[in-house]
């Protein structure tokens, strides 16, 4: 490589003129050592805000559903959407007839879900009003729990109380 330098001569004058310069030395590759790898533990996978929306959203349909059977006098719908464990406290043919029997005829429901796990939910009742021929109008308090089987939430406990209007 050239370039152009400014030089003194020996009488004390600047001179300029082209210089060589001297070549310069090729580094040669350094071997570096690679980073062993690490065992790291994949953390799990979280719900992002819009699944947990959307499974709130699908426990709330859930209990809107239920109350929305029984309006309709669909009772054995009704009761086909509860988890197992809630069908085996109780016949399904004996609540058919107590549901029958008592003639609800509206419901006014809100809830207030929470996940608690992919599989496991609750949903707190937040207003419950119920109007039947038999036992009249009702407000309900409580919780309702609920289970996802097959990709359905379905309710597995109600742990409710009721007084009249």
């Amino acid at each position: 490589m050239t370039s152009q330098v400014l030089a003194w001569t020996g009488a004390g004058f600047p001179r300029y003129g082209w210089v060589q310069s001297p070549p310069t030395a090729t580094p040669s590759p350094v071997e570096t050592p690679s980073p062993v790898p690490t065992e790291t533990q994949t953390p799990e996978p979280t719900e992002t805000p819009a699944q947990a929306g959307a499974q709130e959203h699908a426990v709330n349909a859930a209990v809107q559903r239920h109350w929305r059977l029984i309006e309709a006098g669909r009772y054995g719908a009704a009761f086909d959407n509860f988890a197992p464990e809630l069908q085996r406290a109780q016949s399904r043919a004996r609540w058919i007839a107590g549901q029958r029997r008592d003639g609800l005829y509206a419901a006014e429901v809100d809830v207030a879900p929470a996940i608690l796990s992919p599989t496991t939910a609750t949903a707190r009742v937040v207003r419950l009003r119920t109007n039947a021929a038999r036992t009249g109008c009702h407000n309900w308090s409580g919780t309702y729990e609920l289970r996802r089987i097959a990709g359905a939430w379905r309710i597995s406990k109600a742990a409710l109380t009721s007084r009249k209007c």
